[in-house]
């Protein structure tokens, strides 16, 4: 080995060994990217939900956006608006070694191709199966060499089982990382419920199909609200949950769709369709489950006539309650904690290993060139 690539090598070991010294000491970056969005997102919401935890744990974390003219979602409320964020169109992305890069996983092509040539350990963050495949080419992987990403944060198990179902069993390094709800939000109304049923769907459309078909098959319930949950801020949201006597949720591709258990916590049950994958929550009476969009007025029209004899059943009750002491706050920001921490620990051993395996080629070049030397002169 020439002395030059020696002392490219040793530049290369002072400059990790810096890394590690900041890891260490919490010297270093958290950029979570956000994208823009037309209106409120729960996916949006988890990630700023990441980068609030991190920072009262005393990371240094960012949201880092596309466009400089990216405004704040006020949709969340003031809870995370003490953020920072860093914008790529307005500045050029400084990162170093020991700092992270947090990606949704519908960005992971386009973002993972953009930005493999940066130092920094580079994350998926996965919340939905729908979108994992959305950006990549047939046959594409997150840790192609286009990409080159290898490390991912998931939301639940099933979305875990998923990715290695499809990119192999080994080829992503996953985490799970589970929701939780803000619980100073969702939470039981002192005051009684009314005859409200909150319906939630990715698609207006469908909700909109469901109210028109239940008043048509059942207009003696027309006096009975429907309130479309899409577009309300989190606030919003939450206040409806509490005035409602019951949740319709029909979205079918969430892996981990979090209505049922902002309901359960806001004291409300819920009719659900079966997704397509299951999410770990689902128990027999956690909800009221059907595989059958059209039985859903039927289920909606006989939970009404128990609510209004005030004879619900005590499985449905019991369910709720249940399912209600899951994702609680404290667990949740515990996870992230320990999600975070394995990340940082496995980036410092990485470093270490490196630092000491060169550390041992340097000491072998040394004895060879000790040997070279007293040959040289005997």
């Amino acid at each position: 080995m020439s002395e030059q690539k020696q002392q490219t090598i040793d530049e290369k070991v002072e400059k990790i060994k810096k890394s590690l010294e900041n890891l260490n000491s919490k010297n270093f970056r958290i950029f979570i990217f956000s994208p823009s969005v037309g209106g409120p997102s729960g996916g949006i919401g988890v990630l700023y939900q990441h980068a609030k935890v991190l920072k009262e744990l005393n990371y240094n974390v960012s949201i880092l956006t596309e466009k400089k003219d990216y405004k704040y979602p006020e949709w969340l409320g003031d809870k995370y608006s003490g953020i920072e964020h860093v914008s790529l169109e307005a500045t050029k992305l400084q990162v170093s070694p020991e700092d992270f890069l947090i990606l949704p996983e519908g960005y992971a092509g386009v973002l993972g191709i953009q930005t493999k040539s940066l130092a920094c350990r580079r994350i998926i963050l996965c919340q939905s199966w729908v979108y994992v495949l959305g950006n990549l080419m047939p046959g594409q992987k997150w840790s192609d060499e286009s990409t080159g990403i290898r490390n991912t944060i998931v939301v639940c198990d099933p979305l875990k089982k998923y990715i290695e179902t499809i990119f192999g069993e080994h080829d992503q390094n996953i985490k799970v990382c589970r929701q939780y709800i803000d619980e100073d939000i969702f939470h039981i109304s002192e005051k009684p419920q009314k005859p409200i049923i909150a319906i939630s769907s990715r698609d207006q459309m469908q909700s909109l199909n469901i109210i028109k078909h239940f008043y048509l098959r059942y207009p003696q319930y027309r006096w009975i609200s429907f309130k479309d949950m899409k577009g309300l801020s989190r606030e919003e949201f939450a206040e409806t949950l509490r005035e409602s006597c019951l949740g319709v949720f029909l979205d079918k591709v969430s892996g981990f769709g979090t209505f049922p258990i902002e309901c359960a916590k806001s004291g409300v049950p819920v009719i659900a369709l079966i997704p397509d994958i299951t999410p770990e929550y689902a128990t027999e009476n956690s909800c009221i489950w059907t595989g059958e969009l059209l039985s859903i007025p039927d289920l909606i029209s006989n939970f009404i006539k128990l609510y209004l004899e005030d004879a619900i059943p005590e499985e449905i009750t019991k369910g709720t309650k249940e399912l209600s002491k899951k994702y609680g706050e404290k667990e949740g920001i515990q996870e992230i904690e320990r999600t975070y921490r394995k990340l940082v620990d496995e980036r410092k051993e990485e470093f270490q290993t490196f630092i000491n395996s060169n550390r041992e080629i340097s000491q072998q070049m040394l004895e060879k060139k000790s040997h070279e030397i007293i040959e040289e002169n005997s």
